[in-house]
This record gives C-alpha cells, structure tokens and sequence, in this order.
C-alpha cells in the first residue's frame, strides 16, 4: 500500500518495517531527539524548529507548531517526520511504534546485537524524553 506526501513522493502505508528501515528510523529519532538541539528545545518548550520563513507550506498554515501542545504531541510530531523521511506515511506510525516496542520488549531473537542495542536506545531516549515533560510539568 501506498500514499502520497504532499510533495507527491510515494509514502509506505505498510504495517511492517524491515530491520534496515527499522535502524535508519530509530538512529534517525537517536540522533534528533539526543543531538539536535533544535529539536530537544521544540520538545520541551514549543519553540520553532524551523526559521518562520521555512514553517508555512503552500497554504500559509503553520501546523506543526500549532497543532502540538504538549511535548508528547510533539515528539510524535517529530517521530511522524522522521517517518516520512524514510519513506513510511505517518497514518501507519502508531502500529510501527508499536512493532518497535515489541520487538524491543521481547529482545527479538531474530536480530543481532547491534539492532536490540539501536532499539534500547531508542526506547531510552523515548523514556528521558518522557521524564524531562514531567519534571515540566
């Protein structure tokens, strides 16, 4: 199955993701959500990720900021992003999450050490990002 972004690039609406996809997403969300700075502030406190200038698409809205008001929308926010960088449309994220969890919990036998090791970081980084929101609140 798939969708198309909204530059018209092919999305996967696939439930699935294979080991390669799986790694390039989480070291994807590794790398935003523990060495970007842009990103760690976008999720603790709202602010833009973007200059103004680069934040409206063709219709004038603005809806990544505006649509997420707590930090957990916005880290999913930033997850459905970095899905669609690797090429998975965002409607399937919550099911795919839940398949990395799982995997993660189970410490999936059919992957090496190095996997299980990019899914506990991942998991880690999910889970301080979720303590820092309370200390927040």
């Amino acid at each position: 199955l798939q969708g198309k972004s909204e530059g018209g690039e092919s999305l996967i609406k696939e439930i699935q993701m294979d080991r390669a996809k799986i790694l390039e997403y989480c070291g994807l969300c590794n790398t935003a959500f523990t060495k970007l700075p842009e990103v760690q502030t976008y999720i603790s406190q709202g602010k833009e990720m973007f200059p103004s200038d680069l934040n409206n698409d063709s219709t004038g809205r603005n809806d990544i900021h505006t649509s997420s008001r707590t930090s957990q929308q916005r880290i999913v926010n930033v997850q459905n992003m970095i899905l669609c960088a690797v090429g998975y449309d965002p409607s399937v994220g919550e099911k795919i999450y839940t398949q990395i969890i799982e995997m993660q919990q189970n410490n999936d036998k059919d992957y090496d050490e190095d996997f299980n090791k990019v899914l506990s970081s991942y998991m880690t980084n999910l889970q301080n990002l979720t303590k820092t929101d309370e200390k927040l609140s």
